[in-house]
């Protein structure tokens, strides 16, 4: 069943928890320039602190998706991401690993 991105967003950590996975939902990461706190990012998810998930809903990913989550890898210094693109046409999911 093809559910919106919220539900989706909302749903996938419920069942990676009772996988038994360590999950952070809106995990918050602080952006500093020269000392000084600048900004902030929110990741999705982060599993076992070590993998930032982001959950995307549209037709297909592109550059700005790729640039958001290599951007939180560089920001929180992890070495993987993983986006999930439930595609809004209802014809699947896809999955593209990030390495950092």
């Amino acid at each position: 069943m093809m559910l919106l991105n919220g539900v989706n967003k909302n749903a996938l950590p419920v069942e990676m928890r009772n996988l038994g996975l360590k999950v952070e939902t809106e995990k918050e990461f602080d952006v500093y320039y020269k000392g000084v706190l600048v900004g902030r990012y929110f990741a999705d998810n982060v599993v076992e602190d070590k993998i930032i998930l982001e959950i995307k809903a549209c037709n297909f990913l592109n550059e700005a998706h790729f640039a958001q989550i290599l951007n939180y890898l560089r920001i929180s210094d992890y070495k993987l991401g993983i986006l999930i693109n439930f595609q809004k046409d209802g014809t699947g999911f896809d999955l593209k690993r990030v390495v950092n």
